[in-house]
This record gives C-alpha cells, structure tokens and sequence, in this order.
C-alpha cells in the first residue's frame, strides 16, 4: 500500500513504519563444572554439516583436556532439532563421550 502525506510546514515530514524482519540464529554452548564450553555461533540454516563441524573442533579439544575420572562423569544432552539426530552426529558424540549421551536415540532419551 503506498502512503502520501503532505505537509506545508515540514516538507521533510516522514512517517515512521515498523517493519519487523524476519531472523534468526543458532548457538551452542555446554557447561561442565565452572566452566563454559564455546560458544559455537552457526549462521544460516542448521544442517548436519554445519552443526558438526564447530562441534567436533570444540568437542575434540575440551574432552582432550580432560582426565579420564572426569570424562567418564561428563554427559552430553542435545535436543531433538533433525541435525541432532543425523547419524555421524549420534555417532561422534557417542564415541567422544563413551556412550553417556542424552537425547533422542540414545541410551538415555
């Protein structure tokens, strides 16, 4: 719809319009203890590959550091999003976190 306002007093007279934009973004963090793990900021639609890859970088170097009493305490949860549930994702997470998964399709749901 186009809108006309005529003004003689204010020949730069605008009309504010709300408009609201349609966005959105995906984060994940963890936290195990004090400390906060990421977090992974994903851009764009959230598929397999983009969750699995920042996942795997921050997975990988936060379980390396860990000692083993404190890995074989540490358990993972992830919602039921379809990039969750993809096969090399259940399977990464299971491997790096011995099993102790918590989410659709594993041990514990």
């Amino acid at each position: 719809q186009n809108v006309h306002t005529w003004s003689l007093e204010n020949p730069t007279y605008a009309v504010e319009v709300r408009h609201q934009l349609s966005w959105s973004i995906n984060v994940w963090c963890g936290i195990f203890n004090d400390r906060l793990i990421g977090p992974v900021f994903y851009e764009g639609t959230l598929t397999e590959q983009r969750y699995l890859e920042p996942l795997q970088d921050v997975i990988t170097d936060f379980v390396k550091n860990l000692e083993l009493h404190q890995l074989r305490n540490a358990w993972i949860q992830h919602g039921g999003a379809p990039p969750h549930n993809i096969s090399n994702v259940k399977q990464y997470l299971m491997e790096g976190f011995q099993n102790q998964v918590i989410g659709h399709g594993s041990f514990v749901e």
